[in-house]
């Protein structure tokens, strides 16, 4: 039985190395290697949450061509590109300027090379990002990019997305390509230095200019921009805030001016802005709405005459150029300011009125102070009258008469009760005591019984009698 089973062990093991002897092995991914072009690039940029106080709006940029070339190494795991002048990148690599992102997934499926990157969550400016790299063809590469960027200023979010698109094409010209991969000669090179503006680097030096101006509730201050870099080129650049307090009810509108807002209050404040890695400061001196002029400097006129001060007068609501006749159009939140060498934009509030509502409650609340004066006065009047009725001397009241003791109220009561009565339907006498008379049965009267002013009276005894008594049940008296 044993040997049995061992035959049929060998038999499967042999026809299950002939099926994979027989199953064609999966063809590898062709090497790309060779030189690129990047036949274009486009950004477009998408604000989840932006306010006045997140600076620059960022812009997009439409489909256009930089006409780079790189030398792309296929390492299997990675393309690696090798510009022809510049700092070469990685498919594996955080495609991003910033050093706190890293990488936190990679993922390799054939022609797609994909990794997310992110910064710590922590961090008051997040960034997350992934990355593409996808093999269309053996001529073809293209990148794309989705980066979602979050910041934190003055205690408000700024969360806006990035999304980059680029292809990258193969150069068949063997030609062209010998040319490219040649070393650049000293004279090129030396060229190239000449130039460097042609590729402005960040900000690094930063002027406003006036450094001063004048508001009142409702204007714009716009002042002139000039940014350059490190040597000296001119920086295109957009105004943030800078480091420092920024006072209250003042706002950086995105075009770089500088709004007050009925939350302002007067006085003069330094304020400190920022573009690129540059800063500088200019001081507002905000003024209350009642005040009738405002003095803000002008810049000198286009002959080279001495400076002069502009007096504004409020009432306009439009903002208009302070300057020279032609210094430039005026402020709007549209586009960037270029108004002349020393320009600045105020925008005037309509003038101040006195609501229609005022005089009338001003007159009716001096008439309730009138009128509760006068019932004041009238009120102590009254009491010093009734004072002056009641005053006299003082009545003396009559002494009490004495209460009798039980004693004397017992020997009076008997006194006063006679021995017998008589009844007043039939006349005979009967016992004082008796209720009813042992004759008639008729009722006794009780002299503290309560009578009627219209009862009879006895004409001996002048006693009063109950209703309807024939004779004085005291002396037997017959009545008439």
């Amino acid at each position: 039985m044993n040997v049995h089973l061992s035959r049929l062990s060998v038999i499967y093991t042999v026809a299950l190395a002939g099926m994979l002897l027989l199953v064609p092995q999966a063809r590898a991914r062709d090497d790309i290697s060779g030189t690129f072009t990047e036949e274009y690039t486009e950004t477009i940029y998408s604000l989840d949450q932006w306010g006045t106080h997140c600076g620059q709006v960022p812009r997009s940029i439409g489909r256009h061509k930089r006409k780079l070339t790189f030398k792309v190494q296929d390492r299997g795991v990675d393309l690696l590109f090798v510009p022809t002048s510049g700092k070469s990148f990685s498919s594996v690599a955080c495609q991003s300027d910033n050093k706190a992102v890293k990488p936190k997934e990679r993922t390799l499926k054939d022609k797609l090379f994909l990794i997310s990157c992110a910064t710590p969550e922590t961090s008051e400016s997040y960034e997350s990002g992934l990355y593409s790299f996808r093999i269309q063809s053996q001529d073809r590469i293209e990148y794309r990019e989705t980066t979602r960027f979050s910041h934190n200023v003055a205690g408000a979010l700024c969360v806006y997305s990035r999304r980059i698109r680029r292809m990258y094409k193969r150069i068949k010209d063997a030609a062209k390509v010998a040319e490219i991969e040649q070393p650049v000669s000293a004279e090129k090179v030396s060229a190239q230095k000449d130039d460097p503006c042609e590729t402005p680097g960040p900000a690094v030096r930063l002027a406003l200019t006036p450094e001063k101006a004048v508001l009142k509730t409702g204007e714009k201050f716009c002042p002139k921009i000039e940014a350059t870099d490190e040597h000296g080129c001119p920086v295109t650049a957009g105004l943030s805030w800078g480091k420092g307090k920024q006072p209250a009810g003042v706002k950086l509108t995105t075009t770089g001016c500088l709004k007050i807002d009925r939350h302002a209050l007067a006085g003069s404040y330094p304020i400190a802005l920022s573009a690129g890695r540059a800063q500088a400061s200019v001081t507002i001196e905000i003024q209350r709405q009642a005040a009738a002029h405002a003095a803000v400097p002008r810049p000198p006129e286009a002959d080279g005459g001495a400076d002069e001060t502009h007096v504004v007068d409020g009432g306009s609501e439009a903002a208009e150029a302070i300057g020279a006749p032609d210094a430039g159009p005026k402020a709007d939140d549209s586009g960037p300011v270029d108004s002349g060498p020393a320009a600045i934009q105020v925008q005037k509030p309509s003038e101040a009125e006195l609501p229609a509502w005022l005089l009338p409650a001003a007159i009716g609340g001096g008439a309730l102070i009138v009128f509760v004066l006068l019932a004041v006065i009238l009120g102590k009047k009254r009491r010093t009258r009734a004072k002056e009725a009641y005053r006299g001397e003082p009545t003396v009241p009559e002494p009490l008469a004495p209460v009798p003791s039980r004693k004397e109220q017992t020997a009076q009561t008997s006194a006063d009760k006679p021995d017998k009565i008589f009844c007043t339907t039939c006349g005979k006498a009967i016992p004082a005591e008796a209720k009813f008379c042992p004759y008639d049965r008729a009722p006794i009267y009780s002299p503290s019984s309560p009578t009627l002013a219209s009862a009879p009276v006895c004409p001996s005894c002048k006693r009063l009698l109950p209703m309807g008594a024939k004779f004085c049940p005291y002396d037997k008296t017959k009545l008439k």
